[in-house]
């Protein structure tokens, strides 16, 4: 049995030893998967295990020796004690008197050398030092090590992740018509449309900013091409400028069903072309006329080439008017999918949702999405409970909650027969 706890002591470091191997690997593997909560709960799990096979080692081998303690008692006891006896004499109270001649000669020279020699002082013996700490050192060195590893993990998430919480399916239509004046090409492949100004927003913090559009046009040449609409820089004079995702703020991206906006990365094959739109804020000051722009994005080679002036910026009353000069066919089309259905239409699908729900996750959250008669719905997350009242159009269905006004638009479709609602991409804060 100490053997064994021997063995499971020895068990336990080997496994967390090969447990952060993995975990780091996996720690590594988030950056691309976002699996940073299902890596801690694992390597926590691997935690817990070994800890548990060490504290079982550990009581073995002290089980083991009280067992060898107990044994080595009941041999002691389980001895025949001598038996003295004295031998009989007139007087039986009488101590029996020993003459120094009736003891051996060895026995005396014994006795009188043990007399003469100097007290021997025992020699205090260096207590051993414990070797328990040492798995409790091996098990925090190796936690931090994954800690280290996972932030580092998490640092590049960010920039090189596709979301595993959903799949993505863009249905792209045709290309949009060529502009009055075709832009010209670079050599990495990328193709200004056009840079427009929402001359409408307003910052809700009173800042002098606008919201600046960058129309583009990826061709992936010999090399296959990744793309999102974040990161790319804008250089005005001096200043930098980097875009970014803003999924309710950037109204105009609502109706560019030709464009794709994003912070998923999408890919862009050999031999073929994606419309992109990448956002940002920029100061009123910096969109006067006469200054030189450039570009830069680590996923787009050889965009340092690409230059433009302020002067040529479009500046628009509203995001309305930037989608109908940009995306005028996707922009008809988006008003056509959210006009109100008809009667027929509206009576079908309410058939097909009322009285159901639909589970999914998303935004890192569970979400529970249910109808009720006769146009009401409730939607709970970990956050609570929220309801209000939909309504159908051609190819949305409006939810308003009832405590803010505030409207969730959901694309839906009917196909074979069944209902097709796009819950992910109604809610989806990143899509």
């Amino acid at each position: 049995m100490r053997f064994l706890g021997g063995f499971l002591k020895f068990l336990a470091i080997l496994i967390m030893i090969v447990a952060t191997m993995l975990c780091t690997a996996v720690s590594v593997a988030a950056a691309v998967m976002e699996a940073y909560l299902a890596m801690g709960l694992a390597w926590l799990c691997t935690l817990l295990v070994c800890l548990n096979i060490w504290g079982t080692g550990i009581a073995l081998t002290q089980v083991a020796k009280l067992k060898k303690k107990v044994r080595q008692l009941e041999q002691q006891l389980a001895a025949p004690a001598p038996v003295y006896r004295a031998a009989p004499s007139a007087a039986p109270d009488a101590m029996p008197e020993i003459k120094a001649e009736e003891i051996p000669a060895p026995l005396q020279t014994l006795a009188e050398s043990y007399a003469a020699a100097p007290p021997v002082t025992p020699t205090p013996k260096k207590a051993k030092k414990s070797k328990k700490w040492i798995p409790v050192v091996i098990i925090l060195v190796l936690v931090l090590v994954v800690g280290i590893v996972g932030v580092m993990a998490l640092n590049l998430a960010d920039r090189n992740t596709v979301a595993n919480d959903r799949d993505v399916y863009v249905e792209y239509l045709p290309a949009i018509p060529a502009a009055t004046e075709a832009p010209a090409e670079a050599a990495c492949g990328m193709r200004i449309n056009g840079i427009c100004v929402d001359d409408s927003y307003t910052d809700e913090e009173g800042r002098p900013l606008k919201m600046v559009y960058l129309f583009y046009t990826l061709s992936a040449g010999s090399e296959n091409l990744k793309i999102d609409s974040k990161y790319t820089k804008m250089y005005i004079g001096g200043n930098e400028y980097e875009s970014d995702h803003f999924a309710n703020v950037a109204a105009a991206c609502k109706y560019t069903t030709n464009y794709y906006y994003g912070s998923y990365i999408e890919d862009v094959y050999v031999g073929s072309e994606k419309n992109v739109i990448a956002t940002f804020y920029i100061p009123e000051g910096d969109l006067t006329g006469g200054k030189t722009v450039t570009f830069s994005d680590s996923q787009i080679p050889g965009i340092e080439s690409i230059s433009a002036n302020t002067d040529e910026f479009q500046h628009f009353p509203s995001p309305e008017d930037i989608a109908i000069a940009m995306d005028p066919e996707g922009y008809e089309l988006s008003l056509m999918a959210r006009e109100e259905a008809d009667a027929a239409t509206t009576k079908q699908v309410r058939g097909m949702l009322n009285d159901r729900y639909w589970s999914f996750y998303v935004n890192n959250t569970s979400y529970r999405l249910e109808f009720s008669r006769p146009n009401k719905f409730s939607l709970t997350t970990a956050f609570g409970t929220s309801s209000g009242t939909y309504s159908v159009r051609k190819g949305y269905v409006f939810c308003t909650y009832s405590d803010t006004g505030y409207t969730v638009e959901i694309p839906y479709e009917i196909v074979n027969g069944k209902m097709d609602l796009d819950t992910i991409g109604g809610f989806d804060v990143r899509g």
